[in-house]
C-alpha cells in the first residue's frame, strides 16, 4: 500500500527544505493555480522526465483525482522514488496561503 498524506499534514511539512511537491495535472490547469514552489510534470511526460527526478527526495504527489496521485505513486515507487500522495489534494487549492499564479 503507498503512503499517503492528508491535506492538514501537508500544511506540516510543506516548510520543509528537502520535500518536492509534484503536481501531476495538465498544463492549463496548473498554471490556473498551483501550490507554490511546486513542480509540474503532467501524467502524460512522467516517463520521459523520470530520470529527471532524485532519488533522495521525497515527493508529495497531487493531481486532479485522488486516484490519480495514487497510480503516480505507485509508479513512482516502482522506479525507485520516494513518494507519498495527498489525499483530497483538490482542498490546497481552496487556500490562498499555499498557491500562487504562475
Amino acid at each position: 500500500m503507498n503512503k499517503s498524506i492528508t491535506v492538514h499534514e501537508l500544511y506540516f511539512v510543506y516548510q520543509k527544505k528537502d520535500i518536492v511537491i509534484l503536481d501531476v495535472r495538465k498544463t492549463n490547469e496548473y498554471i490556473k493555480k498551483h501550490l507554490s514552489h511546486s513542480i509540474s510534470i503532467p501524467i502524460a511526460s512522467l516517463s520521459a522526465q523520470l530520470n529527471n527526478l532524485d532519488t533522495k527526495k521525497q515527493y508529495y504527489i497531487v493531481g486532479a483525482a485522488n486516484h490519480l496521485a495514487q497510480e503516480v505513486t505507485s509508479y513512482l515507487i516502482e522506479n525507485g522514488l520516494q513518494a507519498t500522495y495527498v489525499i483530497d489534494n483538490m482542498k490546497l487549492f481552496e487556500s490562498r496561503e499555499l498557491t500562487s499564479p504562475l
